[in-house]
């Protein structure tokens, strides 16, 4: 697939290669174990269950223990390959533009790039869509903020990840704030139950004001209940080793029920009740 010019399987096979640093330094380093002590610690110290801590032991042993023989193949094979289609991927890059190798070195990297995605963009591919939002956000013109936000409302259809972008986009402008917040709150939450962590740290508040005031779009009971729903999720270690590991030993505070009227307060339980009985097997099956 990736002779043949696939981006998403040149992706995977970058990612199996380890593109950019040698497959060797996929193993553990030798103060690993002074690592792993110190999470340990960390997570005792910062009251982690004693099933949440046998968890944190098992990840790091599994950690330190590194990849298998033939995972580190894989990798090294994936790397080899990789190197032998960089020639052919170049030459497909420079094609699809029609002007020569040395005059697109002359020009913008990032404009070159967005003008490529653009023309190799095929209709229904949401990643596609996504990505080239991205490019043209960063990009920042008026201009490239309108054409980003038509690509993240198609890609919205089937991305959590480009409805959290979008509803970023709708709160702080592209290329001006949304006079309502009603559809980012949706588009949050949607995101949300689709397994995006970034928007289920939004959701619960646990994000610094200056980035998102959940806040100005939320009451404290639904902070409340995201961050119990993110919570459970955590638990299981549903984002992967890093985030299991991160959650454990530096967890974030969560909205205190204390904090709240006793009105209030019962309000929060019970939303939280509700959204892990209603979503929270969905969620976790998104993320696999």
């Amino acid at each position: 697939m990736a002779e043949a010019g696939d981006e998403r399987a040149l992706f995977g096979l970058a990612l199996i290669g380890n593109v950019g640093v040698s497959c060797d330094a996929l193993k553990p380093s030798p103060t690993f174990s002074v690592y792993a002590e110190k999470m340990m610690k960390r997570a005792r110290d910062n009251g982690a269950t004693s099933q949440t801590l046998q968890r944190v032991s098992e990840v790091l042993a599994e950690e330190q223990a590194g990849l298998t023989v033939d995972e580190l193949e894989a990798c090294r094979q994936s790397a080899l390959e990789l190197k032998k289609l960089w020639p052919t991927m170049l030459e497909q890059f420079v094609s699809s533009l029609g002007r020569s190798l040395e005059t697109l070195r002359g020009e913008n990297e990032a404009d070159v790039q967005i003008e490529h995605d653009r023309k190799m963009l095929v209709a229904g591919d949401a990643d596609g869509e996504l990505r080239l939002a991205d490019e043209l956000l960063q990009k920042g013109t008026t201009e490239s903020q309108v054409e980003a936000l038509a690509l993240l409302r198609q890609a919205a259809s089937t991305l959590p990840g480009a409805k959290l972008e979008l509803a970023k986009c709708l709160l702080n402008g592209c290329p001006t704030p949304a006079p309502d917040p009603v559809e980012a709150r949706q588009l949050l939450t949607d995101a949300a139950l689709g397994g995006d962590l970034i928007a289920l740290t939004m959701l619960s508040g646990a994000t610094d004001p200056k980035f998102f005031d959940s806040a100005s779009i939320l009451p404290a009971s639904e902070q409340y209940a995201w961050s119990q729903f993110q919570q459970h999720l955590n638990e299981e270690g549903c984002f992967g080793t890093s985030q299991y590991l991160e959650w454990a030993s530096f967890p974030r505070p969560t909205p205190s029920l204390m904090a709240m009227s006793p009105a209030d307060s019962t309000a929060a339980e019970a939303r939280a009740a509700e959204l892990v009985a209603t979503h929270l097997d969905q969620t976790r099956e998104q993320l696999g």
